[in-house]
């Protein structure tokens, strides 16, 4: 679509830069390096994992660069206000079972799942990602979009897509465990099986509340 010289190709682009650049560092770094009850040849693919960052920081500047003032939306202050409530809870309770998980870990060595035990490195990367950049950006975007809409449009579609894309990528893990009868998936907590959805669908809402008027248009 960029190619083609198509406009809409931004609402695209835009999407993807902060997931690269997520998925290149958990992938990268998270690996069981010193574990020896997992083999495989995964850092034979770490210029794979560069690219995917470096990528994502390309596609992030480019895609900033393609947008206007002139293309924020107006909203509705008060369906706004109620939105921006409802994430805020759920990234609340979201950092808040990753917490109790570290502290599980601190105080008695391992999660009650064991979630630990079986992958400390990736225990550690999804944890320090999650509470120090996705977290965060979450609450940012929600500052940005009630008080700088206009201004910060191409920020806050840049957040509301690394949100849109890992929501939709762990959701359809989870739902590929269940068909599959993953065991993993039994060690899951309760917690992480009700509110993932709910930010998936949260993100998908927000995503689609801020193309709603290009959506009309087509």
């Amino acid at each position: 679509m960029l190619l083609l010289k198509r406009d809409s190709a931004k609402y695209f682009l835009i999407l993807t830069p902060i997931t690269l650049i997520y998925t290149g560092l958990s992938y990268g770094i998270g690996q069981e390096w010193s574990n020896p009850a997992y083999t495989g040849n995964v850092e034979e693919y770490f210029w794979l994992f560069l690219f995917l960052i470096i990528g994502g920081i390309v596609l992030g500047m480019k895609s900033l660069s393609m947008f206007s003032k002139e293309d924020a939306p107006s909203f509705n202050s008060r369906n706004l206000k109620v939105y921006v409530v409802f994430v805020a809870l759920f990234l609340l309770l979201f950092a808040m079972m990753w917490v109790s998980e570290v502290n599980q870990v601190i105080t008695t060595g391992d999660t009650t799942t064991g979630s630990y035990t079986s992958a400390p490195t990736v225990f550690w990367v999804i944890r320090y990602l999650d509470l120090g950049l996705t977290i965060p950006l979450g609450y940012i975007a929600l500052y940005l979009l009630m008080t700088r809409t206009k201004s910060a449009y191409p920020i806050i579609l840049l957040f509301f897509g690394f949100f849109v894309t890992l929501g939709t990528a762990v959701n359809t893990m989870a739902l590929v465990q269940l068909v599959s009868g993953d065991p993993e998936l039994a060690g899951t907590t309760a917690g992480g099986l009700i509110i993932f959805p709910i930010l998936g669908i949260l993100a998908w809402a927000g995503l689609l509340f801020l193309v709603k008027d290009k959506l009309r248009r087509r």
